[in-house]
């Protein structure tokens, strides 16, 4: 009875520092990708919440940090599967699904900030960029924006915004 019960103490640990092991390898050549990931939501959403601010919201509420938190969770799980699935199930082809996964989680990330930062400083260095990206967004819809029309439905969503507050 000893035998058996010795077996089963020491099998736990064991058997916990065997999954433990396992699971880092897994994770350990994504690690870099996830907290790259990462590191974008958490600076997004901390420039949101600038940005909230700015238009009077004195108080983080609490359904955007769990939206925040759910992105990043989100974002670790799609860099986990492509990461999954370009080495244990498409091991024919290198895709690098996890760069491609990880670089369109950041991109939009970096949009959102781009658009964080126009809203806080109007009249930085941002202001080119918005260029840019409207006249890349004419010439490939082959719509006209109109910047007055623009900054007027901006105000009146924010005008919204505060009257939703009061």
């Amino acid at each position: 009875m000893t035998l058996f019960k010795s077996i089963f103490n020491s099998g736990a640990p064991k058997f916990f520092g065997c999954l433990a092991t396992g699971l880092a390898t897994i994770f350990t050549p994504i690690a870099v990708a996830v907290s790259c990931a990462l590191i974008f939501v958490l600076i997004d959403a901390i420039y949101g919440y600038k940005v909230s601010r700015k238009y009077g919201r004195t108080h983080l509420e609490s359904n955007k940090l769990w939206k925040t938190l759910n992105k990043a969770a989100e974002s670790f799980i799609m860099i986990t599967l492509a990461h999954l699935l370009d080495t244990y199930v498409i091991t024919s082809l290198s895709l690098h699904l996890v760069e491609i996964v990880t670089g369109a989680i950041c991109f939009s990330e970096f949009i959102s900030l781009l658009e964080s930062f126009i809203d806080l400083h109007p009249k930085g260095p941002w202001k080119l960029l918005k260029n840019i990206i409207k006249a890349k967004g004419e010439k490939y819809l082959d719509v006209k924006i109109d910047e007055t029309e623009l900054n007027d439905n901006i105000d009146d969503i924010k005008t919204d915004n505060q009257l939703g507050k009061q």
